[in-house]
């Protein structure tokens, strides 16, 4: 496929899937509609969401576990996640590294195990990808804030996992209680608050209305070319 075709599916799964909840079902809805049409297999689409899903934890993992030691007294729950994260993204790269490009069989689709090298890259581009949409966050509430970027990072990434697994839309209300909670208790939470509600804007809203305008338009003009094609297709000279 064209650059272009995996950059509009990947940006109007994410648009949708981080607005609507049930990211797995929304966000897969709407690249099974597109992909399908460009003549991917329902196999290798389950492929790639897999694989896409393990590089978004697999990269969560690697900043809270990093972001774990910059924080000075973590709750119990912490350790807990530091723990897990921890055991998770090595366990990832123990099954790679013992059982490269490994083919395994579930139902009727064919895996592979991804190399280390494979797995390094998900991890980096997964943690980047954390760090990016933290940042956004940090530079709105930086003025408030009185720890460190590592420690907000991995705040961040908590309270995101959270909004996630809650399957609430755009886990609204999940993210931001569990940010706070988490913040320190000194903080000024009106103005952090306010700062919550700016990325809420930028990194959910604003993706939902430019994409969602671009999705429509792609559809208008898909539906007009298919109209114009049966006009054709059931006109005498076109028959023939």
């Amino acid at each position: 496929l064209a650059a272009w075709k995996w950059m509009l599916a990947g940006s109007f799964g994410f648009a949708i899937s981080n607005n609507a909840g049930n990211s797995a079902i929304s966000g897969s809805a709407i690249r099974y509609r597109l992909y399908t049409r460009w003549r991917i297999r329902t196999g290798d689409l389950i492929k790639m969401l897999i694989f896409s899903g393990m590089t978004y934890y697999l990269g969560a993992a690697f900043v809270v576990t990093i972001g774990y030691f910059y924080m000075e007294s973590p709750p119990t729950m912490v350790d807990i996640l530091f723990v897990c994260c921890l055991v998770f993204w090595l366990l990832y790269f123990g099954l790679c590294i013992r059982f490269k490009g490994k083919p395994f069989k579930i139902g009727k689709l064919i895996f592979r195990v991804p190399s280390s090298l494979t797995a390094l890259k998900q991890m980096a581009v997964g943690a980047a990808d954390s760090v990016l949409a933290g940042l956004i966050l940090y530079f709105l509430t930086k003025h408030v804030v009185s720890i460190g970027i590592m420690e907000f990072i991995s705040i961040f990434v908590i309270a995101q996992a959270s909004g996630i697994f809650a399957q609430i839309p755009g886990g609204i209300g999940v993210f931001e209680t569990v940010f706070l909670m988490a913040m320190p208790s000194d903080i000024d939470r009106a103005a952090m608050f306010g700062g919550l509600l700016a990325f809420r804007i930028i990194f959910f809203l604003l993706p939902l209305l430019s994409i969602g305008t671009l999705f429509i338009t792609y559809e208008r003009n898909l539906y007009r070319k298919t109209k114009k094609w049966r006009v054709f297709s059931h006109h005498p000279k076109g028959k023939k």
